[in-house]
């Protein structure tokens, strides 16, 4: 800014450059007027973008820098009795701070099955404090952590970032405990901005993956992946057997399921009652040669596998064979894409439009010779899941919760 001084200082003697200005026309002597005003903020601007631009050899401890102190690790005791002998099991994971209050973020498998267990949490400055589950979702693998009578007043919480924009090859950093070893931080890129759960054997579909080359052990589920902003993008999760196939949970897929486990202590799931699969290429030749002609022939949507009885779907007109092209006034093509739009909310209707045969002829032993495509529109009010009713299976087809 030291530079802009000149422009305060120097003084320009105002009747020569009026009388300059005063040679030429009219029009462009109101142009030679503007262009101050419209120069100067360029400058600005451009000057306030070399001062953000990231600096090409800092630029991953720069980020860093923003989150490094909202990162904990979890140690997580339990002791269990065998043979009248006391056994302690001590497992480790990571989680990272989401307000003021101490509250953390962290994997489900982080903290479950811990019966009489003890949590304790370590902060990046070596402080420690026991702490407790609050809530937790297994099928989501989210939990949260609240610490116990804690001595500190304000913890420093992470900021939020978009998946919007993440790109494959963009620039990741990993940060958590493997093995107990605090604060450390690998680096990476994206290799995927959307990875399907059943792709890596999650068990909620509503939830999505980034996959990342950051190097991730044992210890490193639930703490943050960040992009250079110092914003979490992601929650890392899991790994394949090989190094350098990461997978972190994308925040834009989960954040409301963060926020009922922090208010609500759980996650509200809408029951529809209803399987259904991705209607691909593959799917759709099989329903031709084993159904013929009554089947729809649409070359993308999501096929009805089967309708509960009794259910919200069933009660709405659905029927097996039906192919939903449209939720509301979003056009779907996959399973995925009807869970995000129908979200965690219930009791409110869903528009849902389908594709249905409908026998138009038929021969004189009752064969249907020709069909008819028809489209509907049907009305469905989920009902909130309750597990134990309604016996939601896990497997692919299945739409979890729905």
């Amino acid at each position: 800014m030291r530079n802009l001084k000149f422009l305060f200082r120097t003084r320009i003697p105002k009747q020569p450059t009026k009388r300059i200005i005063q040679q030429f026309p009219k029009q462009t002597q109101q142009r030679l007027y503007l262009y101050p005003l419209v120069l100067i903020p360029l400058f600005l601007t451009t000057l306030h973008a070399q001062e953000q631009k990231p600096n090409p050899t800092t630029f991953i401890a720069d980020a860093v820098d923003k989150v490094i102190d909202s990162v904990v690790n979890i140690t997580v005791e339990t002791t269990t009795m065998q043979f009248f002998k006391k056994n302690t099991f001590i497992s480790s994971g990571s989680g990272f701070f989401i307000d003021s209050d101490g509250t953390i973020l962290t994997n489900a498998h982080v903290v479950t099955d811990m019966d009489d267990g003890k949590i304790m949490v370590r902060a990046s400055d070596g402080y420690e404090f026991e702490a407790e589950v609050f809530s937790l979702d297994t099928r989501a693998d989210l939990a949260i952590v609240k610490p116990i009578h804690p001595q500190r007043e304000k913890f420093k919480a992470v900021q939020f970032g978009s998946n919007v924009k993440t790109r494959p090859g963009d620039w990741v950093v990993a940060i958590g405990c493997p093995f107990g070893l605090q604060n450390t931080v690998t680096a990476g890129v994206i290799s995927s901005r959307s990875r399907h759960s059943v792709e890596i054997g999650a068990r909620d579909d509503r939830v999505r993956f980034l996959q990342t080359d950051c190097v991730v052990h044992s210890g490193s589920s639930g703490g943050p992946l960040i992009n250079l902003e110092g914003k979490v993008i992601g929650i890392n999760t899991t790994r394949a057997e090989s190094e350098g196939i990461s997978f972190a949970i994308r925040v834009d897929t989960c954040l409301d399921m963060i926020q009922q486990l922090k208010k609500e202590g759980k996650v509200v799931r809408p029951y529809l009652g209803l399987q259904m699969t991705t209607l691909s290429p593959n799917v759709f030749h099989q329903l031709k040669k084993s159904f013929a002609n009554s089947v729809p022939h649409v070359n993308q949507g999501v096929l009805l596998v089967r309708v509960n009885s009794g259910s919200p779907a069933e009660k709405a007109g659905l029927q097996e064979g039906d192919i939903i092209t449209q939720v509301n006034s979003t056009k779907i093509t996959s399973s995925q894409d009807m869970l995000q739009i129908i979200g965690l909310g219930f009791g409110k209707p869903v528009h849902i439009h389908i594709k249905r045969n409908v026998p138009l002829e038929m021969d004189w032993d009752g064969r249907v010779i020709r069909y008819e495509t028809v489209d509907y529109v049907c009305k469905v009010v989920p009902e909130e899941l309750d597990i134990e009713i309604h016996n939601v299976q896990d497997n692919t087809t299945t739409a979890v919760g729905v």
